[in-house]
This record gives structure tokens, C-alpha cells and sequence, in this order.
């Protein structure tokens, strides 16, 4: 039988989720060629890098529904952008 977590489980799994995105994102970030980035100007490298730095290490200042809902809208428009 499985339970429901409770909504203060929910919040820290999604917390957890972003902390992990936002580790790999910058990760991949960092390891980027900067003649890549010069080719890309409209792509925030450095918003990337800050954003991974609030989720990291100021967790209890994010707002995880601001947070999802840029990932939902937002990063998959900077994908596209960035081509295959």
C-alpha cells in the first residue's frame, strides 16, 4: 500500500531535483568552449551559472513553482534556439 508524501516530502524531492539539474547544467556550462558561448550571445551563460549557485547554496530562497515554471517555458525556448 502506498501513502501520499506529505507536501513538505514533495517539496524537498523537488528541491533535490533541482539542485541536480542545476549542478549538471552548469556543469555542461562550464565545459563549453567560450568560442561556443560567443557564438550563442542571447543564451544567459552567466544567469545559468548564478541560478545553479541560488539553487545550491540559498535553497531556502528559491521558490520551487517560479523555478519549475521557468524550466517548463524557458528552457526548452533556449534549446530550440541552440539547435541540434
Amino acid at each position: 500500500m502506498s501513502t501520499t508524501p506529505s507536501p513538505a516530502d514533495r517539496l524537498e524531492r523537488r528541491l533535490a531535483d533541482l539542485r541536480r539539474f542545476g549542478n549538471e547544467a552548469a556543469f555542461v556550462v562550464e565545459q563549453l568552449p567560450q568560442s561556443y558561448k560567443k557564438q550563442f550571445p542571447h543564451v544567459g551563460w552567466v544567469g545559468i551559472m548564478r541560478m545553479r549557485n541560488l539553487i545550491t547554496h540559498h535553497r531556502d530562497r528559491v521558490n520551487d513553482d517560479l523555478m519549475f515554471h521557468a524550466l517548463a517555458t524557458r528552457v526548452p525556448t533556449k534549446l530550440a534556439r541552440l539547435g541540434p
